[in-house]
This record gives structure tokens, C-alpha cells and sequence, in this order.
């Protein structure tokens, strides 16, 4: 089962903001040929990457890389291949954007990449030192909780158990999961199994009550939405799924809903789920303060970000300013004998005005997202717009950004 990435914790968030702004550099400019046209392909990759085509995503920057071999290229390429399921493959691509980058950002995010698809690995089944994408398949668990306890489980036609079955490493894809029990109509369902994770499925029998043709009931849907992304959600107890729930498939009934996170509230609701229908929950929990790192408030910290980032955003401009006067020197004086070294100056002094500005609008959007969503009021969870706030980086050759996206 696929699970978003969580919403990080405050100190990490500013942390992170850092690492994502120390990255953005916009064009140079002295740019060569050959870093124009990555520059280009880095565009095509990047909405490819938008888009889900993942594969063409991973050609496009292979190919930018060629032309420009920077280690936060060779870490969209794992990326890419990561999000196309060829674990093996992200994981030698990170293992080369680390080797790149030993000690800067990108290294260290490579390196916190690496550890988790190592440990989804060994839960699949594989050794990651020697697994290659030509033998790997994507594996996942799926967990069967049937009403009644002694019903029996089939999957796929083979006998599974009886009563709360779980069957470790399937294979990822589509299986046919049968539950019958005296007494009771048999219901049949289609469950899909992801890689990485485990499918938890609930299904209540009906009763007998007449000798009348069954007809399968059609089964309901049921969309959770919550603040953040990576809370987990029960049903009648028992674990089902993590948020973001979107039409997931559940037979019809009636549940108890929990939603629950360590640093926030806990909710419960009683869900009447229909044939046919959807049934659209909101978790109204509120954070409960627990690891806001020592009292320190989005608002507080997202002040500091854009303080740090104005202070950069001046930097930015004064060396930019000093890169002007050092560019006119170089073009206004052909005799200087020394116009080599203007040059060079001019170049520096524009590079560290490009980090300066590109680490001052990092920071300055990151401060300004978090004191966005510390913002007050009392809407339902259903309508607040920032609930619903995903923020995610990207990256390039020689720049990197920051997107805001919003669901409702």
C-alpha cells in the first residue's frame, strides 16, 4: 500500500526549507551550450514527472545529465525509477548522487532514500545488495478481517484461513477474494495488493434470512480527508489505511471510523456506508502541542524564515550590484592587463548574488507557507484550505522551487 510522505515536524520542515533553497540557483550567466540544452531537458523531465510518465521522465533527465552531470540530476533520475516501482535501480542511482555529493544536501537526502528502500527490500523478501531490477517484483501483505470470526477466506480460488487471515508477500497486483460462511451469502471482491505495504480489507457477511436468489451487493466507497497526509485510520477498531483515503471500496454497511496521529486528536465517527455510494468523512482533530519542538509555533518559526530570507534577498542584491559594476569594468577596460581577474570577480560575485537570492526566496516562501497555516478560525476541517496544503520541492540543474498545491 502506498503511503504518502508525511508532513515533516517544524524543526525538520525549516530544515528541509533551508536544504531546498541552498539548492536554488538560477541560471548563470556565462551559460555554455550544453548546460542551455540540460537546462531544457530538465524542463521537459520535470513535466513529464508531473504528468506520472515516469519513464519518460528518467530518459529526459539521463540525457540532461549527460550534457551536465550534476548530482541533483542523478538524484531526480533515482527518483524517477523509484516512483516506476524499479526499486533496485533508485536504489544504485541514489548510491551515485551520493558518491557525488558526500557531504553536501543532496548526498545527505540520497542517503535517507537508500535506507528506506533497503528496509522496504528485506520486508519484500530481497536482499538489496544483490537484488537486480530483472528478478525484483514489487511484494505487499493483505490482511483479510471477516464478520463472522470463523468465516473462511479464499483468495484467488485457494484457501486462505479462517477468520482474520493474513498472507505475507503476493506479489503486487489485482486478487479475487471470496469469504463465505454458514449462514451467511458468500461475497466476492477484487482487492489490489500495492508493493511496500499492507492491504487491510474488512467484509460483513449478510444473513440468511430467506431462500430467495442472492445478488451480491454492490459495494460502497468512503473518501477521508484530514490535515495531513500519514494519519491512520481504523474501522471498528482495527487498521485499515492512512490518509489521504480517496473512493476506497468497502462493503456495505455500517463502521466506526477512527482517525488518529500522535500529535493530534483523535477522531471517531459512525459511518453508514451505502451500495453504490460514496461516503465523505472529515477528521476534525486539532494538533495537541506534543511536538511543536519546545513550544515553538509554525508562526514563530515561519517569522524566522522570512527574516532569514530578507537578510539573504539583501546579501543577494548588493553582491549583485557589485557583479554589475565588476561586468562594466570588464567591458569598458580591454587594455586592462588584469581584465582576466574582473572577469572572474564579476563571475563570483554573481554566483554568490544567485544562492543569496535563491536561498532568500526559499526561506522567505517557506515562512511564509508556515505562518499561512498556523493562520486562526473555526471552519470545518472540510472547507479550511489549509488542511488540504501539500508542500512539495523540485529541483533542477542549477535551480530548485518550492509547489503549493491545495485539494478540496
Amino acid at each position: 500500500m502506498h503511503r504518502p510522505t508525511p508532513i515533516l515536524a517544524l524543526p525538520r520542515l525549516a530544515a528541509f526549507a533551508a536544504l531546498v533553497a541552498t539548492l536554488l540557483v538560477v541560471p548563470a550567466a556565462f551559460a555554455q551550450t550544453d548546460a542551455e540544452r540540460a537546462a531544457a531537458l530538465v524542463e521537459e523531465a520535470t513535466q513529464f514527472f508531473h504528468e506520472e510518465d515516469y519513464a519518460e521522465a528518467a530518459i529526459r533527465f539521463q540525457e540532461a545529465f549527460n550534457l551536465d552531470p550534476d548530482p541533483v540530476l542523478m538524484f531526480n533520475i533515482a527518483r524517477a525509477h523509484q516512483e516506476m516501482g524499479d526499486l533496485p535501480a533508485a536504489l544504485d542511482y541514489f548510491a551515485d548522487a551520493a558518491s557525488m555529493n558526500p557531504d553536501g544536501p543532496v548526498g545527505g537526502a540520497a542517503r535517507e532514500r537508500i535506507g528506506d528502500i533497503e528496509r522496504i527490500l528485506r520486508d519484500q523478501g530481497y536482499d538489496p545488495d544483490v537484488v537486480t531490477s530483472a528478478d525484483y517484483v514489487p511484494r505487499g501483505d493483505l490482511s483479510i478481517l471477516p464478520s463472522p470470526e470463523y468465516a473462511d477466506v479464499f483468495i484467488d480460488g485457494e484457501y486462505a484461513g479462517s477468520g482474520a487471515t493474513t498472507v505475507e508477500r503476493l506479489d503486487a497486483g489485482v486478487y479475487e477474494v471470496r469469504i463465505s460462511a454458514e449462514g451467511h451469502y458468500p461475497l466476492t471482491a477484487d482487492v489490489e495488493v500495492r508493493g511496500g505495504g499492507t492491504e487491510i480489507r474488512n467484509f460483513t457477511l449478510q444473513a440468511r434470512t430467506s431462500l430467495d436468489e442472492y445478488v451480491p451487493p454492490t459495494p460502497g466507497y468512503v473518501s477521508i480527508i484530514a490535515p495531513i497526509p500519514g494519519m491512520d485510520v481504523l474501522i471498528d477498531g482495527e487498521p485499515w489505511r492512512q490518509t489521504p483515503v480517496d473512493a476506497a471500496g468497502l462493503a456495505p454497511g455500517s463502521y466506526v471510523i477512527t482517525v488518529r496521529h500522535p500529535d493530534w486528536t483523535t477522531f471517531t465517527t459512525n459511518l453508514q456506508v451505502a451500495s453504490g455510494q460514496e461516503a465523505r468523512v472529515y477528521a476534525r482533530v486539532e494538533p495537541t502541542g506534543d511536538s511543536g519542538g519546545g513550544g515553538i509555533s509554525r508562526s514563530g518559526v515561519g517569522t524566522g524564515l522570512i527574516v532569514g530570507g530578507g537578510a539573504a534577498l539583501i546579501t543577494g542584491g548588493a553582491f549583485g550590484v557589485l557583479a554589475l559594476d565588476s561586468a562594466s569594468d570588464y567591458r569598458n577596460d580591454p587594455t586592462n592587463p588584469d581584465r582576466a581577474d574582473v572577469r572572474d570577480r564579476a563571475r563570483s560575485q554573481a554566483l554568490v548574488a544567485d544562492i543569496s537570492i535563491g536561498v532568500g526566496a526559499g526561506l522567505l516562501v517557506a515562512g511564509i507557507v508556515l505562518k499561512a497555516l498556523d493562520g486562526g478560525g473555526e471552519e470545518d476541517p472540510g472547507t479550511r484550505w489549509r488542511d488540504q496544503l501539500v508542500l512539495s520541492p523540485t529541483v533542477g540543474p542549477r535551480r530548485a522551487g518550492v509547489s503549493l498545491g491545495a485539494r478540496w
